[in-house]
């Protein structure tokens, strides 16, 4: 990471710490969505069930945080980035900055499903790297896609219409690997999931770096 990367790194996480309405936000949606379904439920939700209700919230909650990463940003304050710094600096900057994000709301999801549910999972070593995966694939993916989103009249329209088809189907493979968690079937059976996964962190952050400098150009 160069200097200009890392400072403008920095900016991004003072100005989420800044932002507290957002934050704020973000945490009310994760905390009325926990006690909605175990209302729902009656403290009768099986282990599927939560892994399901787990990620389903997390998603939405990824989206509606990270929707902002470049849709929320001026033509103004775009102008003034392009004079500092290069596209990729700009992308990598706000994708770390996001991944850091989603880690914070996932401890806080998986705090508030403990309250609400308890716990399922046997395999906490396996979940948590699992956690840590699902937001740096989502922080890779969303951060590009808001930058897409930004070139439109309605990015947050935009954000979610686009995002959701890509981010379904790797939800799958987290519910797979979360079914693992819960079951205690070991790392040797999670291997091929978790290799999937960094694969595809790597090859979306590979694309979005190739393919953002021309969004940034225009």
């Amino acid at each position: 990471m160069n200097a200009i990367t890392y400072q403008l790194f920095l900016h991004e996480i003072r100005s989420e710490f800044r932002n507290k309405s957002a934050l704020g936000a973000i945490f009310l949606y994760n905390t009325a969505s926990y006690y909605l379904v175990s209302q729902l439920y009656q403290q009768n939700i099986s282990a599927l069930s939560w892994a399901a209700v787990f990620i389903i919230i997390q998603l939405f909650g990824a989206i509606n945080a990270i929707a902002k990463s470049f849709v929320a940003e001026g033509n103004g304050r775009i102008l003034y980035y392009a004079q500092l710094a290069s596209g990729t600096s700009i992308l990598i900057a706000k994708t770390m900055a996001n991944f850091l994000l989603l880690l914070a709301l996932s401890l806080v999801s998986l705090v508030l499903s403990l309250v609400f549910f308890g716990n399922f999972v046997t395999d906490i070593p396996l979940f948590a790297l699992t956690q840590v995966l699902m937001s740096a694939f989502w922080a890779c993916m969303l951060t590009f896609l808001s930058s897409i989103a930004m070139k439109t009249n309605n990015g947050n329209v935009v954000m979610a219409i686009i995002s959701l088809p890509m981010l379904i189907p790797f939800a799958g493979v987290s519910m797979k690997l979360f079914k693992i968690c819960m079951d205690g079937l070991g790392w040797y059976v999670a291997a091929k999931y978790l290799f999937l996964l960094v694969a595809l962190i790597v090859a979306i952050e590979a694309l979005g770096i190739l393919l953002f400098k021309y969004i940034w150009k225009n």
